[in-house]
């Protein structure tokens, strides 16, 4: 991944300061050897355990790296948006219109490799944002089916 290392160094160095855990990538299982099942009701319940805490692990991961994503994306949007603000300022007017000046610009080399690093980043940050949704959507099923558990449990007095 092609980041603005510098923003993003200094607001992890920041979270740390304030003596927050970053979260690590969980480790006691990859994403595939865990399988969704058809029926989420046919999960013991040691099984459910196990998928509560696994999609809740991965959902802390992908948040702060969703973070990562975002602040990414942003520092290359504005490193995009001065530097073409420059390059217009600096022009020599030989353009008819503000369309065409801005057009020229943003067809130089440099503007296009900023433009390229600001899309990927914004790709990215698309990509995290689904598999978030994915990963809460599946904890949200789990804790649903616990809560459900829970209370046939408690109807039936064991």
């Amino acid at each position: 991944m092609s980041d603005d290392s510098n923003t993003l160094i200094r607001a992890e160095n920041s979270v740390k300061e304030l003596g927050m855990p970053i979260p690590k990538k969980p480790y006691n299982v990859t994403l595939h050897e865990l399988t969704w099942p058809e029926n989420i009701a046919d999960l013991s319940t040691t099984e459910l355990a196990e998928h509560l805490t696994y999609w809740s692990a991965w959902s802390g991961y992908t948040r702060f790296h969703l973070a990562r994503a975002e602040t990414n994306h942003e520092a290359f949007a504005t490193k995009y948006r001065i530097e073409m603000q420059v390059k217009i300022m600096k022009s020599k007017g030989d353009h008819k219109t503000v369309t065409e000046l801005k057009a020229s610009v943003a067809q130089l080399p440099e503007m296009q490799k900023l433009e390229a690093q600001m899309l990927k980043a914004e790709a990215e940050k698309k990509i995290l944002k689904a598999l978030l949704e994915n990963y809460e959507g599946k904890y949200k099923t789990v804790s649903r089916e616990v809560t459900r558990r829970s209370a046939d449990f408690d109807e039936d007095g064991r």
